[in-house]
């Protein structure tokens, strides 16, 4: 067991008292700066999910004409749903994307929040890995990074849910740190995250799995863990069931788009699912 002197304990109360919010605020102001260089930027994917959302608010349902065979040609429902209040709340007639890419800015201004509260989260008994890479200097170091990172900011205002979908990850990592173990608002959070996006649902079922291990191995109330995975995972089978039932399909178009159809895939698709992940 490591034993800390005061002088060294006093400074690392010094740094995350003062020097850890003058940098989240450095890194907020970083980070608001590095977003005007690509705000033009744009992934032309996004217009699908716009296009989507413009359907729905138009009276024909999640499709992309409004005639002709229903196919599920995005990957991102609750984002899409969003922009689709967003085109609701806007008019018909009014190009979204601007709010869209406030939006996104926002969601990357807010993982910068985030990472300084992850920061500031303690562990009364933390292993030595974490220890060595919770030192206040370090997770200092994090929050620059973060804020310095190019390839965010560009998908900030790139129109995509890559960095809500970042943001939806880190709060449920946000509150799983700080009560200490695998609560609702986690499950919620992940939940939302697999709705967010496809390959979200590795999210959801890491938590899952995080906590039969902590039922098996920690000795944790295993009830306990089913009430807090019910409702989040009713909701996300509800989803699954109601896409399938909607479109006929149990993967959405893009997974098809985005594998070979040669060979065995041909006669077994949903083998490369993993793959498409």
């Amino acid at each position: 067991m490591r034993v800390e002197s005061p002088t060294s304990h006093e400074t690392d109360a010094a740094l995350e008292r003062w020097l850890l919010p003058i940098i989240a605020v450095f890194g907020l102001a970083v980070a608001f700066q590095s977003l005007i260089p690509p705000w033009n930027f744009v992934i032309d994917d996004y217009y699908i999910s716009a296009r989507y959302a413009k359907m729905l608010t138009s009276g024909h349902g999640l499709t992309y004409n409004s005639m002709g065979e229903m196919v599920e040609g995005y990957s991102n429902f609750l984002w899409t749903l969003l922009l689709a209040v967003i085109q609701l709340l806007a008019g018909a007639t009014r190009d979204i994307t601007p709010i869209v890419k406030f939006i996104g800015a926002a969601s990357f201004l807010g993982m910068i929040l985030g990472a300084a509260f992850i920061a500031k989260q303690r562990c009364e008994e933390p292993p030595e890995l974490l220890r060595a890479i919770s030192h206040p200097a370090r997770r200092i170091l994090w929050i620059v990074l973060l804020a310095t990172y190019t390839p965010y900011a560009y998908y900030a205002v790139s129109g995509m849910e890559t960095i809500f979908v970042s943001l939806l990850v880190a709060m449920g990592v946000f509150f799983w740190i700080r009560r200490g173990e695998p609560n609702w608002i986690t499950m919620m959070f992940f939940m939302l995250t697999a709705l967010a996006r496809i390959d979200g649902v590795l999210i959801f079922g890491l938590c899952g799995l995080a906590m039969l291990f902590q039922w098996l191995w920690l000795k944790k109330k295993f009830w306990a863990y089913v009430k807090l995975a019910a409702i989040p995972t009713i909701i996300y089978i509800l989803y699954q069931a109601g896409r399938i039932a909607y479109y006929g399909e149990l993967l959405p178009n893009p997974f098809y788009a985005k594998i070979s159809s040669t060979g065995a895939e041909r006669l077994t698709p949903y083998s490369s699912f993993a793959g498409f992940l």
